[in-house]
């Protein structure tokens, strides 16, 4: 299963304990090979063409990726708006 962005961007501290890492400016390379190497989005079977990372708010600490399909991606593009989402899209 896709890890998720939100996963790669944190690293593990001597501890043991998850630390947040601040996060760099997307990198559009990254983003693509994500997409690719993704059998299926969140939402349905369907190839992921979108990244949408919400970012972290009270009772959510950490940023959430969802990996939508370009069907439910044109559905929840009015919503992510609201939420301040980060979008990725695929270049295809």
């Amino acid at each position: 299963m896709f890890p998720g962005y939100s996963a790669l961007t944190r690293r593990a501290t001597s501890s043991g304990a998850v630390r947040n890492q601040p996060q760099a400016p997307a990198d559009p390379e990254k983003w693509i090979k994500n997409l690719i190497t993704a059998e299926r989005a969140c939402c349905c079977s369907a190839k992921p063409t979108t990244v949408a990372v919400l970012p972290s708010r009270p009772g959510r600490p950490e940023p959430v990726d969802l990996l939508l399909c370009n069907h439910h991606y044109r559905e929840a593009k009015a919503a992510l708006a609201a939420a301040d989402a980060e979008i990725h899209q695929a270049p295809w």
